[in-house]
């Protein structure tokens, strides 16, 4: 297994920066986030109305004793307080993800686009008995996790252990390895709060609750090259609202093409 690592644009003319934490995790939290609304009728019935979902994400790292990497993440703060968003996957070699046009309902095969994050590790693969987490984004917002039997095809094609339950109507869907996230903001709740703290600056640790942003993975997936275009530059500040209008800077997506020669890496959103 490798490292635990974070990457990230600290501003529209930086390059990707890649934070390797020199270690596995010491914790891992994932908490699904529902917005929804209920209603009863005079019988009792309940009536929900499901309105976005989203998952909430804790990375703990304890009593690390790299000073050099405490600075680091003390650095990346100020672009996570700012709305900048980071990508983070706990085992490097795992730093997959595709997307799939198909609504997958009974199926084991996957049919993907391939990795569309070669640029964080062109090696990254899935294998056998890897646990894969098939989502859709809002409103829909379905996960499924299902284990890897087999990859083929040159990673354009994943074979589960299991069909698949759920029918995915929102396409296409997201399919990556289960602890990688692509899109990770710091909720407001976690402004104020440090994400490491220190034992007299001998041992560090880092902790940090983090949700995933469904609407900046949907406009990456729909968009394309035209709407992705690289006019104008980022805030990193917001939600990614007016993606069709790189000029507003508060899109919360960068320049190029989805399936070029850069992938996904270039549309991160970057601090200012």
């Amino acid at each position: 297994m490798a490292n635990a690592v974070i990457w990230f644009y600290p501003s529209s003319t930086t390059g990707l920066v890649e934070i390797d934490l020199g270690e596995g995790l010491s914790d891992l939290q994932v908490d699904p986030i529902r917005e929804v609304e209920d209603a009863r009728s005079y019988d009792g019935t309940l009536y929900r109305s499901v309105l976005s979902g989203r998952e909430k994400v804790r990375i703990v790292l304890d009593r690390f004793t790299d000073a050099a990497l405490a600075a680091k993440l003390e650095t990346l703060q100020s672009h996570l307080d700012r709305g900048g968003s980071i990508s983070f996957c706990a085992d490097k070699d795992k730093a997959w993800a595709g997307f799939s046009n198909t609504s997958l309902v009974s199926e084991t095969v996957i049919p993907t686009e391939g990795n569309a994050f070669t640029a964080y590790n062109d090696s990254a693969a899935l294998a056998a008995g890897d646990v894969m987490c098939v989502e859709s984004v809002n409103p829909e917002a379905i996960r499924e996790f299902v284990s890897v039997d087999a990859v083929a095809a040159a990673d354009l094609e994943v074979t589960a252990q299991s069909s698949i339950l759920y029918e995915f109507t929102i396409l296409p869907v997201l399919a990556r390895f289960r602890d990688f996230w692509p899109v990770l903001q710091l909720p407001a709740g976690q402004m104020g709060r440090s994400i490491v703290t220190h034992d007299h600056r001998i041992s560090y640790t880092l902790d940090m609750a983090l949700e995933t942003n469904p609407a900046t993975i949907a406009a990456l997936a729909t968009g394309g090259a035209d709407s992705l275009g690289s006019a104008g530059e980022d805030t990193g500040q917001g939600g990614s609202d007016s993606l069709d209008d790189q000029d507003s800077g508060s899109s919360g997506v960068g320049g190029g093409a989805l399936f070029g020669s850069d992938k996904f890496t270039d549309h991160l959103p970057k601090g200012g």
